[in-house]
């Protein structure tokens, strides 16, 4: 009974996206996504989408929260969204909802934490401080009079989730075997990723852990502020922090009212997020404007914490000389980090990649380094490896966009701050710490490590390639990369000599009975041949048609 009604709820959500998709964004766009047997008759009729960017934009924010946080994902991707006028529109998509009502937060509340909230509380705001997609916020004080904010999960969001999440990923495996860009980009592992970003941001515990740990890690950093988790009154569906007041980082004219600098909050921000890449690799993934708040006090605020990103050891290594050879203007070493970050796709023309990273680079190497935005270098970047079919690390796009919006906020708190400068502090913090004695023992551990692997391993692996060779047994596999779309293009081939001697056949023996006088005649000539000649053009103009579809006449 649960499974039917599982299933019955997917069907409706399913006719429902593929609905609003038809509506908005016309019959081509659920013809891509399979989605085409779903909608009424009506809605399959081909329509003029006049601004299709804005549309999707609209569809996205009309299907809920799991669409609009896929696009957000998407508007990090320029690799995968191309023209700059979606990744613009999917940029705007704002994680806003209307508000739970207010009975509907108790019960959550209630039910998580076990007791009555008059027993947690001794003021809880029935007005939502703000309302997201996922939960809402309310002011609330902790018995002992500790002011805090409880982030509350919407109810059944998780079931939402899920059930849209496989709508996607089903729609995902439809394109993947439909074009062959899909599966150059590999979209049903973004799907994956996306769906497993998705159940980390429903989990308020894990928030909790990564501000914890993103507070240890900016201890040094004496400008920062992350608030404080109240663990006691913090579930995964229910997060308990401290209360922290101050206004927008970008409301510059309240922070010098309030007797701030604003170069100095320029300063300490890109400071907090270049300790977080390059030291820490582990950082904030949304600091817009909302997330952002300076206290009274001159510090920063960094607030929710459920989008967050890692970057391993190697990785951060790989960027770290990617902005190392990018500061020394040296566009080969440049493209050859990017070689060494991204997975080729394809065998890659290095001198004609080396040339396009020189001829993007060249445009920043002529302007003032203070007026340099990083992001859009990255981004610039992910652009011409995806023309040259590089496959970069998932988190790469995203690091794209922090970069991009920290140098956005920082030029709006001191329109001369260089942020290359403090990146450049920053890469020689990075080099220096992978120099230190304790890092490069682990490095040399590792590599003796392999080393004593690959020794002892050598004579076993050696008797074994021997024994095999003098059985007889040893064989080499090879593996034909291609060769699929070569075969399916030479079966076409092959169809259509078929048919068109069928084609020919058929008028020959049209002629022949012609001659013969077969009976029975319409008006002298015989029925035979002409029912003969007559499949014969109609087969002859079909095939015509097809050859002349494909653009393959010659």
């Amino acid at each position: 009974m649960r499974l039917f009604a599982r299933r019955r709820r997917h069907l409706a959500r399913q006719y429902q996206v593929a609905v609003t998709i038809a509506r908005n964004m016309g019959p081509a766009a659920i013809d891509a996504l399979g989605l085409r047997h779903l909608v009424p008759r009506r809605l399959r009729q081909p329509v003029s989408v006049p601004d299709p960017a804005s549309k999707l934009r609209a569809t996205m924010e009309e299907l809920g929260p799991t669409f609009v946080k896929l696009g957000q994902l998407l508007s990090t991707r320029p690799d995968l969204i191309t023209d700059p006028r979606y990744l613009a529109e999917l940029s705007k998509l704002q994680d806003t909802a209307p508000a739970i009502p207010f009975e509907k937060v108790r019960a959550v509340i209630e039910e998580e934490l076990h007791r009555p909230l008059s027993e947690v509380f001794e003021f809880f705001s029935e007005r939502p401080l703000a309302a997201a997609s996922l939960g809402q916020a309310h002011t609330a004080i902790l018995k002992g009079g500790t002011a805090v904010v409880v982030k509350v999960q919407r109810p059944g969001i998780g079931r939402v989730i899920e059930t849209d999440m496989e709508i996607i990923r089903n729609s995902a495996n439809f394109v993947m075997q439909r074009f062959e860009l899909a599966r150059v980009l590999n979209i049903v592992d973004l799907v994956e990723e996306f769906h497993l970003t998705m159940r980390e941001e429903l989990d308020y515990t894990r928030e909790g852990r990564n501000m914890d740990r993103i507070r240890e890690n900016l201890r040094t950093e004496r400008q920062i502020c992350v608030p404080r988790v109240y663990w006691d009154v913090t579930t995964s569906r229910v997060l308990t922090q401290e209360r922290i007041r101050g206004v927008k980082i970008t409301d510059v004219a309240a922070i010098r009212d309030a007797g701030i600098e604003p170069h100095e909050i320029a300063e300490a921000l890109g400071n907090a997020f270049m300790h977080q890449f390059f030291i820490d690799g582990f950082f904030h993934a949304d600091p817009h404007p909302g997330n952002l708040i300076v206290t009274p006090e001159g510090k920063i605020a960094l607030l929710d914490f459920g989008m967050v990103s890692r970057i391993d050891e190697s990785t951060r290594a790989s960027v770290t000389r990617l902005l190392i050879s990018f500061v020394e203007q040296n566009s080969r070493l440049f493209a050859d980090e990017v070689l060494e970050l991204g997975r080729p796709l394809h065998p890659i023309d290095r001198k004609r990649f080396v040339i396009d990273i020189d001829r993007m680079l060249r445009h920043y190497y002529d302007i003032p380094a203070r007026d340099v935005n990083l992001g859009q270098i990255f981004n610039d970047t992910l652009r011409v490896a995806t023309v040259h079919r590089l496959q970069m690390p998932s988190n790469f796009g995203l690091l794209v966009k922090v970069f991009a919006n920290i140098d956005g906020i920082t030029k709006r708190l001191d329109p001369d701050y260089d942020y290359l400068a403090t990146a450049r502090r920053f890469l020689g913090r990075a080099m220096a710490d992978r120099l230190q004695w304790e890092t490069l023992s682990l490095d040399l551990f590792r590599v003796f490590e392999d080393a004593k692997r690959f020794l002892f391993a050598f004579p076993f692996r050696s008797h074994q390639i021997l024994t095999k060779l003098a059985e007889g047994n040893l064989s080499v596999q090879f593996e034909h990369r291609g060769i699929e779309e070569m075969m399916r293009h030479l079966d076409r081939i092959g169809n259509r000599i078929s048919y068109s001697l069928v084609v020919a056949a058929l008028i020959v023996g049209s002629a022949l009975f012609a001659l013969a006088d077969v009976p029975p005649f319409i008006r002298g000539y015989p029925v035979v041949a002409l029912a003969a000649f007559l499949v014969a053009t109609i087969m002859g103009i079909w095939l015509l048609v097809a050859i002349l579809r494909s653009g393959s006449l010659r």
